[in-house]
């Protein structure tokens, strides 16, 4: 079983180039959950059990993967509502209630990774080199689990003091919250190297809460270069060192926001960010370089966190609130270049990702919104 929560926790974008002048191309109903990408296809799932295999830059269908095919699939299973698809070389990673499989696409063959009780609860998951990495909620205890891909068995596993908001990785290293701190873990063998308390610089209390549990981390976090910046409630952005843990900067951007949304493109000098006004923030000295009212602007059209995406030259922000919308702005003048209505009602799930020529937006409602540049 997965969350329906969205960590959504991928907010270091590779540069691409998509510019601000899109349009709705189609929309596609019961996914499962967001399609993922390679330099050619994009690969889609559906909650009837198949995997659409599309043209990254003409949507032309190429392949169409049904699992109730497979001896692997229990033979009862009729909802694939909880499918999540990952992409590692030639293969699929293929996320069920029951299970983890690994679908070879040359071959046509699926394998078992790691039989799940269905009691489990997968929180997120990701890859790194040649592992995968499963947040997994075992009823009494929550655990990281590595699989090696290559070996196609478990590595490693250990505990952890609560579900992580976001799960980064640099090198040998992976960053994850524990509660109300960011804590600095061995990717071998998963000890801690550091760990840094945030919560002191947002909503935290010692003498209201009872524990230091009750942590302010939001789930938007970013690795550039060797510093981890992470958004912290009352609208603070904070820096710090990924070798050591030690805070390099502060920057406080909207005491009134409850959250911090956070987006950064590969080789910017800036981190972008969304506490009801947006915000931009020179990566190395934390100081502030523009900010604007967007919400003021849109009128009818309200901004809410998380659904923020990026390109060379825009900036893509979904909101569920007011009027749904996906709003197009120019990164180097935070000019709203359009708005394109959504769906009455929807709620949005993650952010806008750039895969090929399309922009890809997804609802609660399993529903794909695919933009193209016009």
């Amino acid at each position: 079983m997965r969350s329906n929560v969205f960590y959504n926790t991928r907010k270091q974008m590779p540069s691409a180039d998509f510019g601000c002048a899109i349009e709705l191309q189609c929309k596609i109903s019961n996914c499962a959950s967001m399609a993922v990408s390679d330099k050619e296809f994009m690969y889609i799932p559906m909650a009837d059990g198949r995997i659409k295999m599309v043209d990254i830059d003409t949507l032309e269908l190429k392949k169409e993967i049904n699992l109730k095919d497979f001896a692997e699939i229990h033979r009862d299973k009729d909802d694939f509502g909880g499918m999540y698809l990952l992409l590692y070389e030639n293969s699929i990673i293929i996320q069920l209630d029951e299970a983890i499989y690994l679908y070879e696409i040359n071959k046509g063959n699926l394998s078992v990774l790691i039989e799940l009780n269905d009691l489990f609860l997968i929180y997120d998951s990701f890859i790194f080199k040649n592992s995968l990495f499963v947040s997994l909620d075992k009823g009494n205890e929550n655990v990281l689990l590595l699989i090696d891909l290559a070996e196609k068995s478990k590595r490693v596993e250990f505990k952890q003091g609560s579900f992580p908001k976001f799960i980064l990785f640099e090198r040998e290293h992976i960053f994850l919250t524990d509660d109300s701190n960011i804590v600095c873990r061995s990717i071998t063998d998963g000890t801690v190297l550091w760990k840094t308390e945030l919560a002191s610089y947002g909503n935290y209390h010692d003498d209201v809460w009872e524990s230091d549990e009750e942590g302010d981390i939001t789930m938007y976090a970013v690795l550039v270069d060797n510093n981890l910046i992470v958004g912290v409630d009352k609208g603070k952005v904070i820096s710090l060192s990924t070798k050591s843990g030690e805070v390099n900067w502060v920057a406080s951007i909207n005491a009134e926001s409850a959250g911090v949304s956070l987006i950064y493109s590969e080789g910017d000098p800036y981190i972008y960010a969304l506490a009801n006004y947006l915000y931009e923030i020179d990566i190395k000295t934390g100081e502030l370089k523009r900010s604007s009212n967007i919400d003021q602007a849109l009128n009818e059209i309200k901004l809410d966190l998380g659904h923020l995406g990026i390109s060379k030259s825009c900036l893509f922000i979904g909101t569920s609130i007011g009027t749904p919308a996906l709003v197009v702005l120019e990164k180097n003048s935070f000019e709203i270049k359009n708005s394109h209505p959504l769906e009455d009602n929807c709620e949005l799930y993650g952010y806008p990702a750039i895969m090929g020529r399309h922009l890809i937006l997804m609802d609660f409602s399993k529903q794909l919104y695919i933009f193209a540049e016009n």
